[in-house]
């Protein structure tokens, strides 16, 4: 989007030059321009959550919209791209009233699990390894409840430990 108010921008103010009109609209969309590809490289920089990013990005789309309607002049596509800095400005600013911080928290700490190794292998797992036929086995494993699934991994890694300690 920089792009396209950079170039309209630049032939607004070869407009503004030729005819001598003494506007002002064609800088007025190089400087939107810039302060839109501001707020997107905030808006990147910041897409942990940060609420001081957001307010950041709400100040930078308030001055391009402010800019943008004030110099727009015969410029008229300028005052589209100031309404867009007015939307981004009330996204971030929604952002920063109903957002969540999503940095973690105490509550967000994942609980203590158990480091235990299983000693005994789960009975889909025996299964699954006996059988000769490679599909059926396959799809034997597939079917492996999620908690199977991981007590089994435990138990051939907890196997390979002990192989390499030895």
């Amino acid at each position: 989007m920089c792009c396209v108010v950079s170039v309209q921008s630049i032939f607004a103010e070869i407009g503004n030059t030729l005819m001598q009109t003494g506007e002002l609209s064609g800088s007025a969309g190089l400087l939107v321009a810039i302060l839109l590809l501001t707020g997107g490289i905030v808006s990147i920089a910041t897409c942990n959550g940060s609420k001081v990013g957001d307010v950041v990005l709400s100040i930078l789309f308030f001055l391009g919209a402010l800019i943008g309607f004030f110099f727009a002049g015969s410029y008229t596509d300028l005052i589209i791209w100031a309404l867009w800095c007015l939307v981004c400005m009330f996204a971030s600013l929604f952002s920063v009233a109903f957002g969540q911080d999503s940095r973690p928290g105490p509550a967000d700490e994942p609980e203590e699990r158990s480091l235990e190794t299983p000693t005994t292998m789960t009975e889909p797992l025996k299964q699954a390894m006996f059988e000769p036929n490679p599909y059926r086995r396959n799809a034997m494993v597939d079917d492996m409840t999620e908690e199977d699934a991981k007590t089994s991994l435990k138990y051939i890694l907890g196997i390979f430990a002990r192989k390499k300690q030895e």
